[in-house]
């Protein structure tokens, strides 16, 4: 037997607290997933200042040494340089652990026993917003 229409509860319009839960679970997943992706994009973005930083100090550099004197070039292989004075930009490099230099110069000859060319490689390292990071630039130059 049915029970009388006064008897029946009527029916309310809304929403149960186990969807209530559920959505603020799903709302709560997508919110992370968009702080994760945002985090991400933000150290992505310093890595790309950083990497600019880091170009424009090694291309600010091997200009330095073309324009030199070829006799001078050959004297400065393993030479290192912490900060440039003249980039004060570099300083917001990290030098690698246990390691003071960011910027590093290397001269070797390009064909050994012939001190006319040289081979000038220009090296940046450093500890970025996403790990160890280096760039490298290299040139030949020859005596006249």
């Amino acid at each position: 037997m049915k029970a009388p229409a006064s008897a029946r509860r009527p029916r309310r319009a809304g929403f149960t607290l186990v969807e209530l839960t559920i959505a603020m679970v799903v709302i709560v997943i997508g919110l992370l997933g968009l702080l994760s992706s945002m985090s991400y994009s933000a150290r992505l973005n310093s890595d790309t200042e950083e990497t600019a930083i880091a170009l424009h100090g090694v291309r600010e550099r091997l200009e330095v040494i073309e324009a030199a004197a070829f006799s001078s070039v050959a004297g400065l292989n393993g030479t290192t340089y912490m900060i440039d004075a003249t980039n004060p930009n570099l300083d917001r490099l990290r030098p690698l652990p246990g390691n003071a230099r960011v910027i590093s110069v290397t001269v070797s000859q390009v064909v050994p026993g012939n001190g006319n060319f040289l081979e000038v490689t220009v090296r940046a390292d450093w500890t970025g917003a996403l790990g160890v990071r280096s760039l490298e630039l290299r040139t030949r130059i020859a005596s006249h």
